[in-house]
């Protein structure tokens, strides 16, 4: 729901921006209501559950991804390795994958006017979009391509049997 206020308060600014939501869940109902109420219909589409989250994210210009809590986020890695921008959430998880204002923007959780500034500075500047993508994604690929995680797993279980 802080996104969702945070695109009525860009949509007041006029703002063309448009966001498209993937997935399903039981707040579906809950998000579609509080969509029609700020006004923002044309400005938000909800996808449902989706088989080709690699082309919507070829197609998307900026991730945001405002948590509540995350672990290690699947979501956020596949945004990173497509070489979009990233606007996310301060909180455990995010923070150990992206560094604020160097591989993303990282914002308080909950603050509607924050993420609004974070998503407007983003739509407004394209070379700090292009720096974050490509610096984010490079992190990335340095830290949880498949060959390091597998190579951190290998050296887990070589300390481990060499005891």
């Amino acid at each position: 729901t802080v996104l969702l206020d945070a695109i009525a308060q860009l949509a007041a600014k006029a703002t063309t921006a448009k966001f498209f939501f993937a997935g399903d869940g039981p707040q579906k109902e809950n998000l579609t209501k509080q969509v029609t109420q700020l006004g923002i219909s044309e400005r938000v589409a909800f996808l449902g559950v989706r088989n080709d989250i690699g082309q919507l994210l070829s197609a998307a210009d900026v991730f945001v991804q405002p948590s509540l809590w995350e672990g290690l986020s699947l979501a956020l890695l596949e945004a990173l390795f497509a070489g979009l921008p990233v606007i996310a959430t301060m909180v455990e998880g995010v923070v150990d994958v992206v560094e604020d204002g160097k591989s993303a923007l990282l914002v308080k959780t909950g603050d509607a006017h924050e993420l609004a500034k974070a998503i407007e500075q983003l739509i407004a500047d394209e070379p700090l979009r292009r720096k974050l993508a490509v610096a984010g994604n490079e992190r990335a690929k340095a830290k949880y391509s498949i060959d390091t995680m597998c190579g951190a797993y290998e050296k887990l279980f070589q300390s481990l049997l060499n005891g």
